[in-house]
């Protein structure tokens, strides 16, 4: 419900797994945005692009790419064309999870990610370090002209 609108109806496991609307994706977790333009299945994020199969009808349209925090994988080399390049601001661990909170070098735009503290240490990350995020089962939303 959103303001006594039913956003969606269905099992737990199918509003959580494949939420139709943003409310719904946003409302069921932390979540990150990256805004960008659509276009032929592939949405641009500054210069890099993230794959939108569900959108190759799009010309050049506004569009929001949402990424779970737990669907972010990061890396000290890019992993492709969806690799962004990022600096970690603050590291915080809770139990088997460790919260990064990292700016994006191109943009300045803020985003989280929740890995697991064995990929954490494996890594040896810390504060300050440059590294690349790479989203993962990304959802793309157009947004009106």
């Amino acid at each position: 419900m959103n303001e006594g609108k039913i956003e969606q109806s269905g099992t737990p496991e199918e509003v959580y797994e494949r939420p139709a609307t943003q409310f719904v994706y946003g409302f069921l977790g932390d979540v990150n945005l990256f805004h960008g333009r659509i276009d032929r299945g592939r949405v641009s994020i500054g210069e890099n692009e993230l794959d939108a199969p569900e959108w190759a009808h799009a010309r050049d349209q506004a569009g929001v790419a949402y990424v779970r925090t737990y669907d972010v994988e990061l890396g000290t080399t890019p992993s492709g064309p969806s690799s962004l390049e990022a600096v970690i601001c603050h590291v915080r661990a809770f139990g088997p999870v460790v919260r990064v909170e990292l700016d994006l070098v191109e943009g300045g735009k803020m985003i989280e990610a929740h890995v697991p503290r064995s990929r954490f240490d494996s890594l040896t990350l810390a504060k300050g370090q440059k590294l690349y995020v790479s989203p993962t089962n990304v959802r793309v939303f157009a947004q009106p002209s």
